[in-house]
Order: C-alpha cells, then structure tokens, then sequence
C-alpha cells in the first residue's frame, strides 16, 4: 500500500488496499475501513474491476459478520458492477452472499429467486461447489415454506452431487 501512495498510483493502492482488507488482518478476518477505501479510490479512478471485487469483499465479510441490512446494498451494488462488465463468477458468488442477505431480511421469494440464479450458473458452468451449497439452501428454504416434496428433491440430488464429486 506504501509503495503505491508513494508512487502516487491510485488504482494500485486500491488494489493492494483490497487485498489487505481481504487478508492481512489476524486470522483472515480482514479489515473493513481497507475495503472502505479501496471501494472509494476504485471508484474515483473508474476501476470497475477492482470496484467489483472491493464490494465483493465488503458485502460479504458484513453479511459474515451479521450486518445483513448493511451488506445487502453493498452486494447488490457488487453485482450490479459485474453484470455491467459481464462478469460471471465473481457475480455468482455474490448472488449466493446476497441471497443469504434476502432470506435473513425477510424477503425470502428474492432469495430463493438469487438461488435459482446461482444453481443455472453453476449448472451451465459444472461448478459443483455453487451448485451444492445452493441446491442445500433452497431445497431447506423451499421445505421451510410448505413446498416439502420439492424441497427434498432439491436436497437428494445435493445429497447425490456430493457422494458423486470430489468435494470435501
């Protein structure tokens, strides 16, 4: 981050504040006010990739920490950001994040919505982790809310991508 305010490079320190905020504090708990001002710098020197990865970050280590009604607007921002650039991965970890947020604020039909987002990503790219941490969530949600037959539809076929992949 020094080498970057003494070079008087912007983007880079954003960069390297995002990365700092992400992993330099004990633990890998990260540090907020990093991710605060790389979200800030990215955003006045118009680095929408470094902005979308900051938010990222942000959004998820708040809703990590049980600040849902702050996270949320932060990872839609996020998402927003990589629709625009026509980022697929990072947003779809986003929408697994943000749909977590909806359901803790209550706006459960957004959620599972987010989650159907994710499963159709992750099927269209085999990404079976997404494909089972989403499968598990919205089959429970959709168990939750009265739809049991579908939801354990949901969850043997996770139960099933799991015995069948390599994930731990």
């Amino acid at each position: 981050v020094e080498i970057a305010k003494d070079a008087g490079d912007r983007l880079l320190e954003s960069r390297a504040l995002f990365h700092t905020g992400v992993w330099a504090a004990p633990a890998g708990g990260g540090r907020a006010e990093d991710l605060e001002t790389s979200i800030a710098i990215a955003r006045e020197v118009g680095d929408r990739w470094g902005l979308a990865l900051a938010l990222a970050a942000s959004g998820s280590a708040l809703g990590d920490a049980d600040h849902t009604a702050a996270a949320a607007p932060v990872l839609e921002e996020g998402l927003a950001v990589c629709e625009e650039l026509g980022e697929r991965y990072i947003a779809n970890t986003i929408r697994y994040k943000l749909a977590g947020a909806q359901f803790r604020l209550g706006r459960t039909a957004e959620g599972e919505a987010m989650l159907r987002g994710v499963i159709a990503h992750a099927r269209g790219t085999r990404d079976v982790y997404s494909l089972a941490a989403a499968l598990a969530d919205l089959g429970l949600s959709r168990a939750v809310q009265g739809s049991i037959d579908e939801g354990i539809e949901m969850l043997v076929e996770d139960v099933a991508l799991l015995q069948g992949s390599r994930q731990p």
